[in-house]
């Protein structure tokens, strides 16, 4: 997550990581009104990508997991290392193909009496 963040502002903003310092300059009011939108859509930048990176990550852990303690414990393990717990996932699922791991009860099937 982090490496995507710095490599969209690299492309983004590129002078303004170079320039950092100077730019906080609170005496250049134009300068000092450009860094701090340029802040605040580095704030919301980093929302966005957090948003899309650890919600799924979260809804996985708490629908793969049976116990409380076990989706408690796996949904905080979601949120800190989103990206990790997403490719534990992908390999126990999809490339060690675990026949018990989340796997979801399927609905029980009412028959109509004619």
């Amino acid at each position: 997550m982090l490496v995507a963040y710095f490599t969209g502002m690299r492309m983004l903003n590129g002078d303004k990581i170079s320039n950092f310092t100077s730019s906080l300059n609170v005496k250049n009011n134009k300068n000092y009104k450009k860094s701090v939108v340029s802040s605040v859509l580095t704030f919301v930048m980093i929302s966005i990508i957090l948003l899309i990176t650890v919600v799924p990550a979260i809804i996985i852990a708490v629908n793969c997991n049976n116990s409380f303690l076990g989706k408690f414990f796996m949904s905080i393990f979601a949120f800190i290392f989103s990206d990790f717990y997403i490719c534990y996932y992908v390999f126990k699922k999809f490339v060690f193909k675990s026949p018990d791991y989340c796997v979801s009860e399927p609905e029980p099937v009412v028959q109509e009496v004619v």
